[in-house]
């Protein structure tokens, strides 16, 4: 297996056999569990399936010219570690601390933390194996949200479109699931495949320029791990509101990686939590904000957004759960994060001043660290989602 071949041989010759044999179980899960999720659906809809789907006819970003965003980036650092709480995949009655009151989330606040993103672009990387990563998280997702694509109530969804669609994995997978809906996927890299059903097209855009989507054209709004892709989140979310039809939907998506322990197995030396706080650290250094999904729920009310609902799924780091979902999770997610170990090299190069060395040395002992079974530690996924009133103009 190819991908296993990969991690294997990436790893440091000090670190186990059996740590590299649970590694790999947790990759080769990951892309089973992704397949059968995909298969499931290209089964039930498998004359979708066409080489003539629209590829790239859409091409927007020709038609602007460049905007200036001149907001200074915000140096502060979020609020503080929230505490740990019980979250299963239903609504919390009570939130943490700071995923409950984290200040102000109005435009003029959020629009601190924003900054141009070409200087940055290349701060995460987009080669196969960041690709391959994307979709194991695109896998990851969908189980720990019972495998669902979405949480919003869509009813019969016309036109869906899905921003930072990336390799296009969601899109392809509603199409799927969607066969009388338009699913169109922006993303300012052109990296998804040819081969897509043919009510499923991407485009290659930015979705912080002026949109062209005429007002109330859209019945749902796809966003998934942007926290550190969108400059000015309350912008996109005033034009995601006025081309969202009345009654439409926008969601989204992200992980937060606070971690918690519910047992006080977790140290306070926890090399996860060290890992987590220098990243921070880091692309605050070019004006991004680790923890902005922390805002979301905020920005969405504060956009005319109502029927506004936040629920938590705890992501355990590794197989540690009794609940056999919830370990078949913790499984999954320990490949996404040991390869997520392996995108931190230019955040913190250029972001911390590191070299290439030290960054070599902290990831082979952060891919060992998050080995140990007795530590009970998980973060959270979180989603976000809103309705246009219905009584929109």
């Amino acid at each position: 297996m190819a991908s296993l071949q990969r991690l294997v041989g990436s790893m440091a010759t000090s670190e186990s056999q059996l740590q590299a044999e649970t590694i790999g179980a947790a990759h080769y899960a990951l892309y089973s569990k992704k397949n059968e999720v995909t298969n499931q659906i290209d089964n039930n809809n498998q004359s979708l399936l066409s080489k003539q789907g629209p590829t790239w006819d859409g091409i927007m970003s020709s038609q602007r010219q460049p905007q200036t965003v001149t907001s200074p980036p915000s140096t502060q650092p979020p609020a503080s570690e929230p505490t740990a709480g019980v979250m299963t995949g239903e609504t919390t009655a009570a939130t943490t601390a700071a995923e409950g009151n984290i200040g102000p989330t109005t435009v003029n606040a959020a629009a601190n933390d924003i900054t141009d993103v070409d200087p940055t672009a290349d701060l995460d990387p987009n080669d196969d194996e960041e690709q391959n990563r994307e979709n194991m998280k695109h896998g990851l997702v969908v189980y720990i949200c019972g495998d669902k694509l979405h949480l919003a109530p869509l009813d019969h969804p016309q036109k869906i479109l899905d921003i930072g669609t990336g390799t296009g994995i969601w899109a392809i997978d509603m199409g799927g699931e969607y066969p009388s809906a338009e699913i169109t996927g922006v993303d300012l890299n052109k990296i998804q495949p040819s081969w897509v059903p043919p009510n499923v097209g991407f485009v290659v855009d930015d979705a912080e320029m002026e949109w062209i989507y005429p007002p109330n054209s859209l019945d749902y709004i796809h966003l998934r791990h942007m926290a550190l892709a969108i400059k000015d989140m309350p912008r996109l979310l005033t034009q995601a509101y006025r081309a969202l039809k009345p009654g439409g939907w926008i969601e989204l998506q992200d992980f937060l990686y606070f971690t918690h322990s519910e047992d006080d197995s977790k140290p306070d030396d926890y090399k996860f939590d060290e890992f987590v706080r220098l990243l921070h650290e880091a692309f605050l250094e070019f004006g991004f904000d680790l923890h902005g999904q922390l805002k979301n729920e905020g920005m969405v009310k504060d956009a005319g957004f109502v029927n506004v609902d936040h629920q938590r799924y705890k992501v355990p780091i590794g197989t540690w759960p009794d609940d056999a979902r919830l370990k078949q999770a913790g499984m999954y997610n320990l490949a996404v994060v040991h390869d997520f170990f392996s995108a931190v090299m230019a955040p913190f190069t250029r972001g911390l001043g590191w070299s290439t060395e030290q960054v070599e040395v902290f990831v082979t002992d952060m891919r060992r660290s998050i080995q140990n079974t007795s530590i009970h530690a998980y973060y959270t996924f979180h989603t976000v989602i809103g309705q246009k009133p219905l009584d929109a103009a």
